[in-house]
């Protein structure tokens, strides 16, 4: 006499039953709640159903609009354009800080030196000799670091890649949104101190670009102040709005020393450096750029 065999499913059939079955809107909304670490790393590759949800354009073009992650003035622009909406979401290359590392908080990380004259480049987790900057910048929360020069020149600077930061060509060459780029710097109570700070745009990138022969205005800006003994912090800031098209690259360069030539770190301070993309002042098509890099 035989044993019946049982026809009841596993748990595991009955799972997948469940997720090869289930509506296609109800799984949209949510995996739309779903941290997007787990969704590129784990559900994309559960089935094929959540798959082909996770990798279609409107399921991001969605998340961006439910997680608000642009302002109105940006969506304007993209929000009926063919963008690669992951793109966007994930790297958020406009209205945020595109410089890594601005504060020092990685010491001089993402930073290339060019100069460490006398004492060489100091890292301050808090400034010493000067107040702290949230007294003077009303967005800073807690405790924000810097940088001190010595009694030589002391000079680093990062290139800001837009096409690797998720910029597209599309925006860079027909909308030009304006780029905002600014840095905070400051003396000690008892020295003076010379600040410097260039930023160039450019269509490619272009070895000390911050030593260059300028070729268009609208790509540079060049900044110097040599401060009196002070405790006071002060921002140099620039709106780039009427550059040519083919701009891919920011390149940012700052430079301190101490006006007593006195060892020991007494130069200028500086910290939140930034480049920021802006949509609510955009200038439209323009003329190509002309094949070389925009210097200063």
């Amino acid at each position: 006499m035989g044993v019946a065999s049982s026809s009841k499913p596993s748990d595991s059939h009955k799972w997948d039953q469940i997720l090869n079955n289930f509506p296609d809107d109800i799984l949209f909304e949510i995996l739309l709640r779903v941290p997007t670490r787990d969704l590129v790393k784990s559900c994309v590759y559960v089935c094929k159903q959540w798959h082909d949800t996770i990798a279609s354009r409107s399921f991001w073009k969605e998340k961006c609009i439910q997680d608000r992650i642009f302002s109105q003035h940006c969506w304007d622009h993209l929000g009926n354009r063919d963008e690669n909406y992951k793109r966007l979401y994930i790297k958020h290359p406009y209205e945020r800080n595109l410089i890594k590392n601005p504060d020092a908080s990685k010491e001089f990380s993402e930073w290339q030196v060019v100069y460490n004259g006398g004492n060489g480049w100091r890292m301050e987790t808090e400034p010493i000799g000067s107040d702290p900057v949230s007294r003077f910048n009303d967005e800073c929360k807690g405790t924000v670091g810097c940088w001190v020069s010595s009694y030589g020149k002391c000079a680093k600077y990062q290139v800001v890649d837009l096409m690797a930061a998720g910029c597209s060509e599309y925006v860079l060459d027909h909308i030009r949104p304006a780029i905002h780029v600014s840095e905070w710097y400051a003396a000690r109570f008892d020295c003076g101190a010379v600040y410097k700070m260039k930023v160039v745009l450019m269509s490619e990138k272009t070895e000390e670009f911050w030593s260059a022969s300028p070729k268009d205005t609208n790509c540079r800006y060049s900044f110097k102040e040599t401060l009196p003994p002070g405790r006071a912090w002060f921002q140099a800031k620039q709106t780039f709005t009427d550059y040519p098209t083919g701009i891919r690259y920011v390149g940012f360069y700052h430079e301190g020393k101490d006006t007593q030539f006195w060892a020991g770190h007494f130069g200028a301070k500086m910290t939140l450096a930034s480049v920021i993309l802006d949509f609510s002042h955009v200038t439209g098509l323009a003329d190509s750029c002309d094949g070389g890099s925009k210097q200063s």
